[in-house]
């Protein structure tokens, strides 16, 4: 087959870029998929490429640009892993991701509120036992599931879920109403 089965792919490059987006962030998938085009070009046959019937075999290409997908991952992880992580003595961050400092100055009402309920989940969380305080915060801080967070720690992943569960209950328990009220914007009555 000639040369110019790379141009056949590149023709459903709208299509590729779709794809990419089921396995990484939209800022990169435009190099996701430049990345698998030159892993295509380097390893791939055109004959695995292209049907004999002019189509392109697009779960070859679905399989490139997965793997790049994946080595991105990994590399990021990679770097992550390397990286220096803050002590998970600290509390940090809760639902949405906010925590705001309560010293802060000029907080609207709705932020003061929202970091009082933080401040009661972080004295909530010191009162708790040392194994559910770093367990709760690795799960918290990091984007594992249940398995790789017990694969992590090396505690059964059953152990883990049934840790985490109870940890959850607990919050949502004792601070589903003043949430309630967060949402409603009831902020006096937190």
């Amino acid at each position: 087959m000639n040369n110019n089965w790379m141009e056949k792919v590149a023709d459903r490059h709208s299509e590729w870029i779709k794809m990419s987006l089921k396995f990484a962030p939209s800022s990169i998938a435009e190099d996701i998929v430049q990345a698998a085009y030159i892993r295509l070009m380097k390893y791939a046959d055109a004959d695995k490429i292209i049907f004999d019937d002019g189509r392109v075999n697009t779960s070859y290409v679905w399989r490139a640009i997965y793997s790049e997908a994946l080595e991105f991952h990994k590399k990021n992880d990679r770097i992550r892993s390397k990286m220096p992580t803050e002590s998970l003595d600290e509390p940090k961050q809760y639902l949405d991701g906010r925590y705001l400092d309560p010293e802060e100055e000029a907080l609207d009402e709705a932020q003061a509120a929202w970091n009082r309920l933080l401040a009661k989940i972080d004295e909530e969380v010191k009162t708790w036992n040392f194994y559910e305080q770093k367990l709760f915060f690795l799960y918290k801080d990091n984007p594992f599931s249940l398995r790789q967070l017990g694969k992590e720690v090396e505690i059964s992943w059953v152990s883990v879920h049934h840790t985490i569960t109870k940890c959850k209950k607990i919050i949502k328990d004792k601070f589903w109403e003043d949430f309630e009220d967060y949402k409603n914007g009831d902020f006096h009555l937190i």
